[in-house]
């Protein structure tokens, strides 16, 4: 594991942070809460309908058959009419089954033909389980299925089993028609992740964009999942120049403002690529005045975008930014790229578990924020602690080369914590200087944080372990 990993969390702050399960919840609930408030009407246009059927709570008709359902995640698109019955990603399974309910045309039996992922993170597939029964296909880019096996390996717990993936892959574009609507799917590169795809229902003249518009909020940025911020400032453009003049667009995630949400037209892409412009000019900016990515990370708002919310991933953008114009390596569990010595872990009870250094641990990005994480030799250590390891490791909080080990094997052992604490000091942990190959080191100043939290939390969170073994 490299330096990158152990960066300020971009997860919003939150009143109660749970860990386990919980923790991804809560990090989670800050991009997923971003669609929740219904967009003002459609606006008048030659493809608009003129009198829209009645539709169920949270759903909207935008143009002709195709509409849009908020809900909580990515914003859900939806084809109905007699001949065609399509969704674009599902969000989460309450919010999918409410969707599923209450799909116009759909009764009670009829089969959904058609089911598109714009991408793997959780809040555009997590619903897949409950559409799985009543769609004939599901439908994604072939870079989805292995993106998304590996992010829900990295929950806690891991998830990989309750992931449906799609069955129906495509490398460039796809195209499905019926008699009164076509869907053309087409990946354009690297960008959020690297298995956006944009559908565009060519009739209605409506897009679905995924989450290459976060439209006016501060975006999620998944290097670990093959996003690039050059290239995603390229697809922008090109596909601006590529749908037509008066497409509608229906975006993955849109502030709350009604001014603003989750569809809009193409001049709101060219939002979105002046806010990556202007990520990318800063950052290589203060880095020619020889600025840390520290120093970097501490600005709290991008000059020039007061619309934008959801400040909290800035640091997060300029992380990944920095790693980018640097060419840093994208964390992999193979990277040997650390020079801190590793060090030997005895346990009370003389056990030697195995030998670690602060590669084996970190903050993995995840899809709203950070995740704990463990290279396979971290998670052989845990497995075989027991709570009188975990007193010992206690002790590691006030040890300038252990307390990032110490902290991340503590939370990833944790069950069911309600701490209130900001996120971003929960699990902040960075790196003075930004690169450990050059013998940088850990911000000591957490230590004293990361000590009094655990204190506080104490140790009747960890009472599920066994007790120590004699001999």
């Amino acid at each position: 594991m490299n330096r990158r990993t152990f960066l300020r969390t971009s997860a919003a702050s939150a009143a109660t942070l749970a860990l386990a399960s919980r923790a991804s919840r809560s990090r989670l609930a800050a991009q997923t809460s971003d669609t929740t408030s219904a967009s003002p009407a459609s606006p008048a246009s030659p493809n608009s309908d003129t009198a829209a059927p009645a539709l169920s709570d949270g759903f909207e008709l935008l143009r002709r058959n195709v509409g849009i359902f908020h809900g909580r995640g990515g914003t859900i698109g939806w084809l109905s009419s007699p001949d065609a019955l399509c969704v674009i990603d599902t969000q989460f399974p309450d919010t999918a089954a409410q969707c599923l309910a209450g799909l116009p045309g759909r009764g009670s039996a009829r089969l959904i033909d058609v089911l598109l992922n714009t991408h793997h993170h959780i809040d555009h597939t997590s619903g897949n389980p409950v559409f799985k029964p009543a769609v004939k296909c599901i439908v994604a880019h072939a870079n989805v299925p292995a993106l998304q096996r590996a992010a829900s390996a990295r929950m806690n717990p891991p998830t990989v089993d309750q992931q449906v993936y799609a069955n129906m892959t495509f490398a460039d574009s796809w195209n499905m028609t019926f008699p009164d609507e076509t869907l053309h799917a087409r990946h354009y590169g690297p960008a959020h992740t690297n298995g956006d795809i944009i559908i565009h229902f060519e009739k209605a003249n409506v897009v679905h964009i995924g989450d290459l518009v976060f439209n006016r909020l501060y975006p999620v940025i998944d290097r670990i999942g093959g996003g690039n911020i050059s290239s995603w400032i390229k697809i922008l453009e090109t596909a601006r120049a590529t749908y037509p003049a008066d497409a509608r667009y229906i975006f993955g995630h849109g502030n709350p403002n009604p001014k603003f949400g989750p569809t809009g037209t193409r001049d709101d892409l060219l939002v979105m690529r002046d806010y990556l412009t202007g990520l990318l000019d800063y950052t290589r900016k203060q880095i020619a005045a020889g600025k840390s990515k520290a120093e970097i990370m501490k600005v709290e708002t991008l000059p020039g975008f007061p619309d934008y919310e959801m400040a909290n991933r800035l640091a997060s953008n300029l992380d990944v930014a920095y790693d980018e114009l640097t060419e840093s390596p994208v964390f992999a569990e193979d990277d040997e790229s650390v020079s801190l010595e590793p060090f030997e872990i005895k346990v009370p009870t003389g056990r030697l578990l195995t030998m670690l250094s602060n590669r084996d641990v970190g903050w993995d990005l995840g899809y709203v924020g950070r995740e704990p994480i463990l290279s396979p030799n971290a998670e052989a250590v845990l497995k075989a602690l027991n709570v009188d390891d975990i007193n010992k490791i206690k002790t590691w909080l006030s040890d300038s080369e252990r307390f990032a080990i110490a902290h991340v094997l503590l939370t990833k052992t944790a069950k069911d914590i309600e701490y209130t604490i900001s996120a971003s000091e929960w699990n902040k942990l960075r790196v003075i200087g930004g690169s450990l190959d050059n013998g940088d080191v850990y911000d000591l100043e957490q230590m004293r944080t990361l000590q009094d939290m655990w204190a506080k939390i104490g140790t009747s969170v960890f009472r599920h372990l066994p007790s120590a073994k004699s001999g």
